[in-house]
């Protein structure tokens, strides 16, 4: 999961072993990459975010996450809902191949198999970078050691053409709607880009303070789409259907 930051501290998540965060430089035109949680900022977006997936199960708290027992390792790449995209393009890069960032420190786990962010303009007016879409390009095809991560992105809350989101529209992202609980689009981005529609209308799901929240949008069913891969079997990458023996 990449996005602003999580709070650390929330009793209903467990951090994996990719998690780390992007500290901006003072004059926030870089940044270094810190491994571990410690000293990471705290998002309430990102903690939301995280708890959709892998809120902890049979803890007596809030509720459980659709892929609860994943090992979710959080990155923390911006202090607001979009950053720079070389920043973002780098946490991308990360995931995918932990050892491209030299201040990652050893050992490292193999790279994330799926990517899911929700960070991004709600206008759906996002130009692309060069950076970011070679970053994308790297992930979904390099990852997982050469076998190619899935990448989930929550598009645009608005009514608009996600075609506008040059991030989304990517060959290589996932772009993911909302629906409500009647299983119907709740009027998020459109058009032929969209590939998924998963629960975002006040769902619930931990705050940062540790807390729990009500609350909408696209930034939350991507990672329920993104979870649900992961859920039940816990083969991963999923086989379904041709070689299932779940």
């Amino acid at each position: 999961m990449i996005d602003n930051g999580f709070d650390i501290a929330h009793p209903d998540l467990q951090f994996g072993p990719l998690t780390g965060w992007f500290r901006p430089t003072p004059d926030h035109v870089d940044a270094d990459f810190q491994p571990g949680k410690a000293g990471m900022s705290d998002g309430d977006h990102g903690t939301a975010c995280a708890g959709m997936i892998a809120a902890k199960a049979g803890n007596g708290i809030g509720g459980c996450g659709v892929a609860f027992s994943s090992a979710l390792s959080m990155v923390g790449c911006a202090p607001d809902q979009v950053g720079t995209q070389s920043t973002l393009a780098r946490a991308i890069a990360f995931a995918a191949a932990p050892d491209l960032e030299p201040s990652a420190g050893k050992p490292r786990s193999a790279g994330a198999d799926i990517i899911v962010c929700s960070l991004g303009p709600n206008s759906a007016k996002w130009e692309i970078r060069q950076v970011m879409s070679d970053a994308i390009d790297f992930a979904a095809t390099q990852g997982r050691g050469g076998k190619g991560c899935a990448i989930f992105w929550a598009c645009t809350n608005g009514n608009f053409p996600i075609g506008s989101d040059e991030v989304c529209s990517h060959p290589h992202v996932i772009a993911v709607g909302r629906s409500r609980q009647t299983d119907s689009d709740d009027g998020s981005g459109f058009g032929p880009q969209l590939e998924f529609l998963a629960p975002g209308v006040q769902v619930r799901i931990p705050s940062s303070g540790g807390g729990y929240q009500f609350t909408t949008g696209t930034s939350f069913a991507a990672p329920c789409a993104a979870g649900s891969q992961l859920w039940p079997c816990p083969k991963i990458p999923c086989c379904w259907p041709q070689n299932c023996a779940s």
